[in-house]
């Protein structure tokens, strides 16, 4: 999931009420899949069901909602050949969830408040939200829950019992009789990026990555260049002790580890101890020659060959990058297609 909730808490704290539109399928070509997920306010936006003449009108839509406080389910034409359809290149069909979130309701704050800190810690749970359409009105009820435990929310009598909780699939779309829906969401950490070096390729990688929605941590020695104002917007600069870098951190699946430390002095001792972690993406920059070196001392050191395969070194991908920013570039677009598979 993409949507950072904790925007959507922080518009309840400021007693402003929202919608939440959700892309619940679609039929043919779309800009977007199923489970895509975007925050309207009365003034902003936040993540994107896909741009373009369907996102402008689903705004206009969920405005509508935040001001006559009500709920929708839109079925939309992307052709143009159908009354208030949209007209768009890719074609095909969406099917649409807008939700209306009132700030005035407890129950909302409290869920949102659960759910935010679920994303912040990395702590696995499902968003689970049932919508029944009945004579034009939409009512929309939502719940959270962690594995094994009791709801956090309120959810009909129709929606039960609940399907399995499952982590291996981020969305599904229950059809619960006519007219009613279940979605099942998995909430889990935003992909985080642990930069191992300050130096100017992670300088440009944190600014790309943030802007990509991404969490960023950097590890650096020289006091100089370990700073909240060469890395705004960072979770944490830490300057670290490289023997343990990763200590007292849990790393997840969803974790990238990028090593690119000056001078390449300190590189092979933290890809030691990145193997050992359960991050998502490792990555090391450097010379093929340097590459086959710290791979050498893997093999030296007793490490699983397919764990040493999964290595991404040289980082990034091929894209003839040579400045800093290029290379951010081509490390990012790495990251995404490894953890988009």
């Amino acid at each position: 999931m993409e949507l950072r909730i904790d925007l959507c808490r922080q518009e309840l704290e400021a007693g402003r009420s929202f919608a939440l539109v959700t892309l619940l399928s679609s039929d043919g070509s779309s800009p977007r899949g199923a489970g895509a997920k975007m925050l309207v306010t009365a003034g902003s936006t936040a993540a994107t069901i896909g741009g373009g003449a369907l996102e402008a009108k689903t705004i206009e839509w969920a405005r509508e909602c935040i001001a006559e406080r009500k709920s929708r389910i839109l079925d939309v034409d992307l052709t143009g050949k159908e009354k208030n359809s949209v007209d768009m290149a890719c074609g095909g069909r969406v099917h649409l969830l807008i939700t209306y979130v009132d700030a005035f309701c407890e129950e909302n704050l409290r869920l949102f408040r659960f759910l935010a800190e679920k994303q912040e810690q990395g702590s696995m749970c499902r968003w689970l939200t049932a919508a029944e359409e009945e004579g034009g009105e939409v009512r929309v009820w939502q719940a959270a829950q962690e594995s094994g435990e009791t709801l956090n929310g309120i959810l009909p009598e129709w929606a039960f019992p609940l399907p399995e909780n499952t982590s291996l699939c981020d969305y599904r779309l229950y059809e619960q009789g006519e007219n009613r829906k279940l979605l099942s969401e998995q909430v889990g950490a935003l992909a985080h990026l642990y930069l191992c070096g300050g130096g100017h390729v992670a300088l440009k990688t944190a600014q790309l990555g943030q802007f990509l929605g991404m969490d960023v941590t950097v590890f650096e020695d020289r006091p100089e260049f370990a700073s909240e104002e060469r890395f705004p917007g960072a979770k944490r600069v830490i300057t670290p002790d490289y023997k343990g870098i990763f200590e007292g951190i849990s790393i997840g699946s969803r974790d990238c580890i990028i090593i690119l430390t000056r001078g390449h002095r300190y590189d092979t001792e933290i890809l030691l101890q990145a193997v050992q972690t359960n991050a998502g993406y490792i990555g090391m920059i450097g010379s093929k020659r340097k590459v086959a070196m710290a791979m050498e001392t893997l093999r030296s050191r007793h490490v699983p060959e397919n764990v040493i395969q999964s290595v991404h070194s040289p980082i990034g991908l091929s894209i003839g990058a040579e400045t800093p920013a290029e290379i951010a570039v081509s490390i990012l677009a790495e990251i995404i297609q490894e953890l988009r598979k």
